[in-house]
């Protein structure tokens, strides 16, 4: 029993930590860039805290054995900071459309593996072999320096200025472009012909397929009329998501229209023709 639940504790840390450093770095750094957008700064100071946090627990946790409460409290500490970065993700990742189904799938993983790894060092706490020295600690001791560095990673990143300026700059450069188009075609009447009447017949079908939030925004933009800001006030949201999710949403609706349909176009790109595959 004491080995298994060594054993068991050693993998459901190993994997949590991985598992961690991929969500923390690759996800929120490299690929959303959280660090660098204003409206997400509050969920990167979120997992800051929870960075720093992680060695923390380690430290208290998994290698002390005399520092059980205290480690217990942090775990606590690090649960409620996860509740407060679900319940603020939708409005931080706006930029991309909320947050992506495989993330969900991600922080699922992430909580049962705490949970099954708390319970599990608990229990090989509690062997009479593990009087000196708990089973886990080796490992948690092998993770806690590159627990330290991502954690340092983390607070130099919310510290940065050199990350906000660049983004700021990119930015104005963006919202200066954007003055020349704020009337078009995003927030005007789409401009309607007669190709359209080809797809009708099939377009409340495959918009229907959509995945959410895109259904919500095609339906809004295309077959209700509103323009986009209207459809961002609607789904309160901002407009650059709307935008975001409205581009998406008809490059997906395309794909299903093109593996359906022979669609002929003409020389400006119109629907002149459509015949079922």
């Amino acid at each position: 029993m004491t080995f298994d639940s060594e054993t068991a504790a050693s993998l459901c840390l190993l994997a949590l930590a991985v598992l961690g450093a991929w969500d923390g770095i690759v996800v929120h750094v490299v690929q959303e860039k959280l660090p660098c957008r204003e409206h997400s700064r509050l969920e990167h100071g979120i997992h800051t805290v929870r960075a720093l946090l992680f060695p923390l627990i380690l430290a208290t946790f998994f290698i002390s054995r005399t520092t059980l409460a205290v480690g217990l409290v942090l775990i606590a500490l690090d649960q409620i900071a996860e509740v407060w970065d679900m319940a603020i993700e939708r409005q931080s990742r706006a930029h991309s459309g909320g947050l992506r189904s495989f993330e969900y799938v991600l922080h699922g993983a992430m909580i049962t593996l705490r949970a099954a790894g708390v319970a599990f060092a608990l229990s090989a706490r509690s062997s009479p072999s593990a009087e000196i020295l708990i089973p886990v600690a080796p490992l948690a001791s092998w993770l806690l320096p590159g627990s330290v560095l991502v954690a340092v990673f983390h607070v130099a990143l919310l510290l940065a200025p050199v990350c906000r300026d660049r983004f700021a700059i990119r930015r104005t450069r963006a919202a200066a472009k954007n003055e020349t188009l704020a009337a078009e075609p995003f927030d005007r009447e789409p401009e309607r012909h007669e190709g359209d009447e080809l797809l009708a017949p099939f377009m409340n079908h495959f918009v229907d397929q959509l995945p959410s939030p895109y259904q919500e925004a095609i339906r809004l933009t295309e077959l209700q009329g509103l323009s986009m800001s209207q459809a961002a006030e609607r789904e309160r949201v901002s407009l650059s998501a709307m935008k975001s999710r409205a581009q998406r949403g008809r490059r997906l609706l395309r794909g299903l229209f093109e593996a359906c349909c022979e669609i002929a176009l003409d020389a400006r790109g119109r629907v002149i023709e459509v015949a079922p595959r």
